[in-house]
């Protein structure tokens, strides 16, 4: 919102009396001194989008902070005009004018002025034509990249690598396969697997499987190997599964998984079943079968999974050797040797394959065309084929707009030159000598150097193993990063053929070359946050536990704590070449591939692209190639020899001195005293001056910890003087020395932006309509649940109020979601929707942590922090170990007691899993002993293969499979008790009636029940509308297939088990939650009955 100029004017209806909406906002003096709970959350919600109040500003006058309503005798000040940030500086005047007769509202005056002669006019950026044009053909590297490329779109090429080619067809031998796991993620699990091939078949297999970690889909693909083994491989083969998963791992992602080395979930596996297909003849079909009840076979083959996984002794997998190649005189067969049945989801979304609404309401300026827009994005994201889809109909209808082009790309291009070049004159604070040296000496490097690792680090030839690791990494990190100059994305690089891959890659090496295309690299200008879009400066080129250990020590001892956060002025783009060459040689870096890394650098050549618009190239003579993943390796190379000696007045973590910590170029500097910390900036301001780095002054910024008799020190860097603050951000950490607590402003700010993000989310039903809790729960834990667990594990949540304001987001949102009011109880939210309380879930994330550190060796400096807290816990003093038992007491139900300096990873592994446990009983025990959830208890979810069982968090059926949204929050309101009938809405104190005793919350219809959801669903007959409702309901259960048993359950079941059962069953619950809606729409319509024999509306 910082970058929109806003103005919002109205009745808000809110009182604020002189509150500021954020501690930055012009101070107010306001006339109203009330400040009300909606008056409260204004000022927040302002806060989170930008926007500050103009009422009661001080330069305004005092006419500003007059009342503006005027109720009877009341006077109030309850309308009110914000601005957003960026467009103060325009707002000249605001008064509040006299009220005139017949109003009792004051009108407001806002003057604001805009310089609209010197804006430049303005464009949406547009992405550059999609159309690609030819890759160059000039050197032999150029055709070898061609030929690579296409190696990656030749699918029948790559599929007769990685299966076989295909030599003969005949009928098809038939299997049902089945594998199961009992007890999964427990101690006691077990998995087995079975192999029916029909009656009395010799072949039918039961066996169990051994190995740790076991899971269903370990034993699915288990079994498949098994059959492959089984079966004769010159007879087609036809395997029937009921796991998907099985056969999308064979099929759809056999080859991204070969490509990247096997290193996917159950890649032994995975590639053992590709090994035994490639030693086949004849093809192999794989069938889906969703309804494993539907298929006898595949019954029996689940019934000898069953038995497998109870056999003892094990019996293990075979262990496959790397397939051999086929040698037969048949010549290959143009079929396929891997087939399925099931489709493969598209990458894109087919607008005429989305249902379009027929029936509108008459047209009402332009009311149907908005419904049908709405409508339209409504499905594109509720029946999105793929979660990619999903992602990209939520990206275009939620992500902010592009900000408009006031800039050219030569305007860019002149800043980028200057920046990514040495100037004419060197700053003086260079070493100008050193510059002249380095230059000197780096022009003395061969141009082939040797490889003087023992190993061969910069000689080895790549090799496919290699390319597979480099592929996995990509797929973890980078997927979506953006092609270069030859249009080629990493998604593009994944398909190509290891082996391929490797061969241009060892020809670049070799040659010391590389495609022409590589030596073109294009810069795109992204904005600098609250910068001015119209200034080319305002762009940037895009191509912790130690911190606080040493603040916990410091506060032990009763000692300040002086720290220096350095910022380095475009430190990627200023990384001098010569230097950087010089400094890797020194550490032993030589042989071919640092000859052709340096090849590429004095090669490569720019250009700026903005919207469509691209620049003349132009070189580059110093920096590092921004946005390439090597490039940050090569920053912590270059800044590896700024070291501080040792001070007197080091922070010593276990005797080990912590004087410096850089995460790329963020630095933070810590010294105990004023002068060891002036000391060390000193060493900072040679190495940069013979680095030819240069620190920005004035977001370099002084942080003082602890009480400092004033007045406080002064510190010089570059003959500057340095700020002072009271806040500042590090690694996304926002830290304060001015609180007790110097992440309380990290809570405040996170707490911000989470409820930011999740407007944002409520907003796309702006354009959409209501959305169902299945996709606004997906968008939660995406956008919201990072930031709401962002660095808790370095802050367990010792202290209420800091944390409280992160709960208040999550139990907001999951209200929203549910459509349920104020008064709602809080267990249901987070039982009903399947994700965990915040504060426990921050927890568990703490003690998953904590699980990390214990598990790391005794010299990493997590670790020895980590010890560090234990010694201070020890003296009881304040420490992170401290905070974590603090949050641990703190939780709402009883935790076993933990031990950090016993601890270790396998014992923590165990505690993790109980302290999941003791949330879910936690939660569970609420249900039970509450009388308005009594729908929610002995609730048994199915699981596959398993019997049902009680599960405590998980998103219900009845908000995935009710599609209508009147029906899903009718029957919503019922479970969580927020409905309005009498039973729930006599309970409270309300419009000044007294609160109803339970047994005299009467039925507005009968009169002689007390109205619950049961009785008016089930046992209410004073209502002929309501009898003709209840009958069309059991006349249409009895027609559906899945109630067979219907009339026996209405006979032997009170009204409450039958409403739960009726609840219970997922084919019929579209109809249930109808006739709840209808029902009641019904009673609603009805007046409310109370006691005194009155009906009240």
């Amino acid at each position: 919102m910082a970058d929109f100029r806003i103005i919002l004017m109205g009745d808000l209806n809110a009182r604020t009396a002189s509150l500021t909406a954020y501690p930055l906002d012009p101070q107010r003096s306001s006339k109203d001194k009330t400040v009300s709970t909606r008056g409260r959350w204004l000022c927040r919600t302002l806060a989170d989008n930008d926007l500050a109040i103009v009422n009661g500003v001080v330069r305004f006058g005092n006419n500003s902070g007059d009342f503006t309503s005027f109720q009877g005798t009341r006077r109030t000040v309850i309308d009110y005009a914000a601005v957003s940030n960026s467009l103060w500086p325009s707002v000249t005047s605001f008064t509040v004018c006299p009220r005139e007769d017949g109003y009792d509202h004051a009108a407001l005056c806002i003057n604001v002025t805009l310089d609209i002669n010197t804006r430049a006019l303005t464009q949406i950026p547009s992405r550059k034509s999609t159309k690609q044009e030819p890759l160059p053909t000039t050197t032999e590297l150029d055709k070898l990249l061609i030929a690579t490329l296409e190696a990656g779109k030749d699918e029948k090429k790559k599929n007769n690598a990685l299966y076989g080619p295909t030599f003969i067809t005949t009928n098809p031998t038939k299997v049902a396969i089945h594998g199961i796991c009992l007890n999964s993620g427990k101690v006691t699990a077990t998995a087995g697997v079975g192999l029916y091939w029909g009656p009395r078949s010799p072949r039918n297999t039961a066996h169990r499987l051994t190995g740790h970690d076991l899971t269903s889909t370990h034993a699915e693909l288990a079994a498949v190997v098994n059959a492959l083994i089984v079966a004769p491989p010159d007879k087609s083969l036809e395997i029937m599964t009921h796991s998907e998963y099985a056969i999308n791992a064979l099929t759809l992602y056999a080859q991204g998984s070969a490509a990247r080395g096997w290193r996917v979930t159950n890649g032994k596996l995975i590639q053992q079943a590709v090994n035994a297909i490639k030693t086949r003849l004849a093809p192999l079909h794989l069938i889906h079968i969703r309804n494993i009840q539907q298929n006898s076979h595949l019954r029996e083959a689940r019934n000898l999974a069953i038995k497998g996984a109870s056999n003892i002794p094990d019996a293990p997998l075979p262990n496959l050797q790397p397939a051999l190649p086929v040698t037969t005189d048949m010549d290959p067969l143009e079929v396929p040797k891997v087939s399925s049945n099931v489709i493969r989801p598209p990458n894109t979304i087919d607008p005429e394959k989305v249902p379009k609404r027929t029936v509108f309401p008459e047209a009402h300026r332009g009311r149907n065309k908005l419904m049908a827009i709405k409508d339209l994005n409504r499905r594109q994201i509720t029946e999105a084929p793929s979660s990619g889809i999903f992602w990209k109909v939520v990206k275009r209808l939620a992500d902010p707009q592009r900000i408009p082009i006031s800039v050219s790309a030569s305007d860019l291009k002149s800043v980028f030159e200057a920046r990514l070049n040495p100037p004419l004159t060197l700053p003086k604070t260079f070493d100008q000598p050193q510059h002249k040296i380095n230059r000197i000496l780096a022009s003395l490097l061969p141009t082939e150097t040797l490889d003087r690792t023992p190993e061969g680090f910069f000689s080895n030839a790549w090799t496919e193993d290699d390319m597979g690791w480099v592929k996995d990494h990509l797929k973890n990190h980078s997927i979506t990063s953006a092609p270069g100059e030859d249009n080629v994305n990493y998604a593009t690089v994944l398909t190509i053929p290891n082996e391929d891959l490797a061969h241009l890659c060892n020809e670049c090496i070799r040659l010391k070359d590389a495609p022409s295309t590589w030596f073109k690299s294009v810069i795109v200008g992204v904005l600098k946050k609250d910068k001015p879009a119209s200034d080319p400066d305002s762009y940037r080129a895009i191509a912790l536990e130690n911190a606080l250990g040493s603040w916990e020590n410091a506060k032990a001892n009763k000692e300040p704590l002086f720290v220096a956060a350095v910022d380095a002025t475009n430190a990627f783009p200023s990384t001098d070449h010569p230097s950087l060459w010089l400094k890797l040689t020194r550490m032993g870096m030589g042989g071919p591939l640092f000859d052709w890394l340096r090849m590429i650098y004095g090669k490569m050549e720019y250009y700026v692209r903005h919207g469509a618009e691209e620049s003349p190239l132009f070189k580059a003579l110093i920096g590092l190639l921004t946005g390439d993943p090597a490039s940050p390796v090569l920053w912590n190379l270059y800044m590896s020899d700024l070291t501080m000696p040792p001070d007197i007045d080091d922070v010593l973590l276990a005797d080990i001195p912590i004087s410096l910590m850089a995460h790329a170029d963020d630095i933070l500097i810590i010294s105990r005293t004023a002068n060891g910390l002036a000391r060390k900036l000193m060493i900072l301001e040679k190495w940069c001056s013979r680095n030819f780095i240069v620190i920005n002054l004035i977001k370099t910024v002084i942080l003082l910890f602890g009480n400092i008799r004033p007045p406080n020190p002064v510190f010089h860097l570059g003959g500057t003087q340095l700020s002072i603050k009271a806040t500042e951000k590090y690694v996304e950490i926002s830290l304060s020395t001015d609180t007790n607590n110097p992440l309380e402003g990290h809570y405040t700010s996170k707490a911000s932006t989470a409820r930011y993000c999740g407007h944002r989310i409520m907003a796309i039903e702006d354009l959409t309509g209501r959305l169902t809790p299945k996709e606004l729960r997906q968008l939660y834990m995406a956008r919201v649940d990072c930031h709401l667990t962002h660095g808790c594990e370095i802050s367990p949540d010792a202290e209420d109020v800091h944390v409280a304001k992160l709960e208040d987001v999550q139990v907001s949102f999951l209200r929203r979601t549910l459509n349920v009011h104020k008064r709602s109880m809080l267990v249901p939210l987070f039982t009903e929707t399947g994700i965990m309380p915040l504060r426990p879930r921050r927890l568990l994330l703490t003690l998953r942590f904590l699980q990390y550190l214990v598990s790391l060796k005794e010299t990493r400096y997590a670790h020895i922090a980590f010890r560090c807290s234990l010694e201070l816990a020890s003296r009881n003093k304040k420490s992170w170990v401290n905070d974590l038992q603090k949050a641990l007491q703190k939780m709402p139900f009883h935790t076993e007691p933990l031990d950090p300096a016993t601890a270790t990873a396998l014992s923590m592994t165990v505690y993790v899993k109980r302290f999941e446990n003791e949330v879910s009983v936690w939660l569970q025990g609420v249900i039970d002993t509450s009388d308005k959830l009594y729908l929610l208890r002995d609730r048994k979810e199915p699981r596959k293969d398993e019997a049902p069982a009680q599960i405590t968090l998980r998103l219900r059926h009845y908000l995935i499979m009710v599609k209508t949204r009147a029906h899903r929050e009718a029957l919503t309101s019922i479970m969580l008790s927020t409905h309005m009938l009498a039973v729930e809405k006599l309970r409270w104190v309300e419009h000044g009636h007294p609160r109803v005793n339970r047994a005299e919350r009467l039925c507005r219809l009968c009169r002689t029940e007390v109205e619950t959801p049961e009785h008016a669903l089930l046992d209410c007959t004073a209502s002929h509308e309501l009898l003709a409702l209840r009958h069309v309901f059991f006349v249409e259960l009895e027609l559906h297939p899945t109630t067979p048993l219907l009339h026996s359950a209405i006979e032997q079941m009170d009204s409450i088990n039958l409403l739960k059962r009726l609840i219970a069953q997922r084919p019929t619950i579209s109809l249930v939650a109808k006739y709840a809606y209808q029902v009641l729409k019904l009673f609603y319509d009805v007046p409310i009955y109370r006691p005194n024999g009155t009906l009240a509306s």
